[in-house]
């Protein structure tokens, strides 16, 4: 398998450009670059292209929106694991509570171990 050699951060901009991407300020864009991967940066940008077999960009698409849309999602996924986490350890803690309840009733409460009470 051949693999793509690792791009600098100018070679990423330039790479953006190429495609169409408007970089208005190259610091920001490399400072961006260096905390989120091109690549995963990249899977923001499939809804931009020309055509699904074209790398080319519709005109007009800056990198700021990019990011903006990254960013978005990003709030969006941290808000949806809080509220599962809180789900998560809802239902953990309820199950774990009853289960302690009906199973773990004889000295020394060991019925935790005991495969046939699952």
């Amino acid at each position: 398998m051949d693999l793509k050699r690792p791009y600098t951060l100018d070679e990423q901009i330039k790479k953006l450009k190429d495609h169409g991407v408007v970089i208005t300020n190259e610091i920001f864009a490399k400072n961006i670059l260096q905390k989120i991967s091109y690549y995963r940066l990249s899977g923001y940008m499939l809804q931009y292209r020309l055509s699904a077999n074209s790398h080319k960009m519709i005109e007009g698409v800056h990198f700021e929106d990019i990011y903006a849309i990254y960013c978005f999602d990003e709030e969006v996924r941290a808000l949806l694991r809080w509220y599962i986490e809180k789900a998560e350890f809802f239902y953990k803690d309820l199950i774990g509570n009853k289960f302690a309840e009906l199973k773990c009733k004889v000295p020394p409460y060991d019925q935790h171990y005991d495969v046939n009470n699952y």
